[in-house]
């Protein structure tokens, strides 16, 4: 995505796009953002195709990475915050221990989007950032923010043609 901001040159936005097929057979795909957490883990999101929706998971990835950092977040009291930290992107913590949300196909840029920031929400530590990734680091198949939600677009545009 081309990023304009006042007085400085325009920023391009890498997503490392890998395509998949779900259990089903349904199309899917795994999204590497350009993002990353103070210890270089990067945001991780999964597009999989649900009749007219696009679900949006982190697939359970936010949870094993709060984990791995030692905050047990699968007590009680701490779900209960992490519910209330995703709700207001419109996300919930799914059965699968994921944060999702089920979207209508033409309106998938913004819950990706939004998936973005509320990942970035629930594992932001206090006085730590958001950062760009290494656009060097491998994660997949390079694709351009334009490219990604092109293909997001084809997918809709088959559903509306079903």
């Amino acid at each position: 995505m081309a990023l304009a901001l006042q007085g400085h040159a325009s920023i391009q936005f890498d997503y490392d796009c890998v395509a998949l097929t779900g259990l089903r057979g349904e199309s899917a795909f795994e999204v590497g953002t350009p993002f990353s957490f103070a210890d270089g883990t990067a945001i991780v999101l999964y597009l999989l195709e649900e009749n007219q929706h696009v679900l949006v998971s982190d697939n359970g990835d936010t949870m094993a990475h709060l984990s791995s950092m030692g905050l047990e977040p699968y007590k009680h009291r701490r779900l209960n915050v992490l519910r209330e930290r995703v709700a207001p992107f419109g996300y919930a913590l799914g059965e699968k221990a994921d944060f999702r949300v089920l979207s209508p196909r033409d309106q998938v840029r913004h819950a990706f989007s939004q998936g973005v920031a509320a990942n970035a929400y629930v594992r932001l530590p206090a006085g730590r950032g958001i950062h760009r990734r290494d656009p060097s680091e491998p994660h997949g198949g390079r694709c351009r923010h334009a490219q990604l939600f092109s293909r997001l677009a084809a997918l809709a545009q088959q559903s509306t043609k079903h």
